[in-house]
């Protein structure tokens, strides 16, 4: 459990810092440059990382911003993934990718 619980950290960590960045291209409404990044994120275990669902994990408190006090882990790390999500949704909608692209999204992640 010690390396999944490692694995899913760095997930879920990496999945804030890639909303930021896909969400950054898409406030300048570059969604193209947007779905390129999205294309050199990492595989996990050769699945695309929107495919990773190992989150069963023992949830505990943690303090990610200093106004705010202690938040669940889970709540405010999956809330980020959910958001990446939504944005590589919204990329493959305005680029009017294949519909297979988009239901592969949404039926093959969390």
């Amino acid at each position: 459990m010690g390396n999944l619980l490692f694995i899913v950290f760095f997930y879920l960590s990496c999945m804030q810092v890639w909303d930021s960045q896909i969400f950054g291209y898409m406030n300048i409404l570059n969604t193209e440059k947007a779905l390129s990044y999205i294309g050199k994120f990492p595989k996990l275990n050769n699945l695309s990382c929107f495919k990773f669902s190992d989150l069963n994990f023992e949830c505990f408190g943690i303090q990610v911003f200093n106004d705010k006090g202690i938040e669940s882990y889970k709540s405010h790390f999956i809330n980020d993934f959910y958001n990446t999500l939504l944005s590589h949704l919204l990329c493959l909608s305005s680029e009017e990718s294949g519909e297979e692209e988009i239901r592969d999204l949404l039926l093959g992640s969390i």
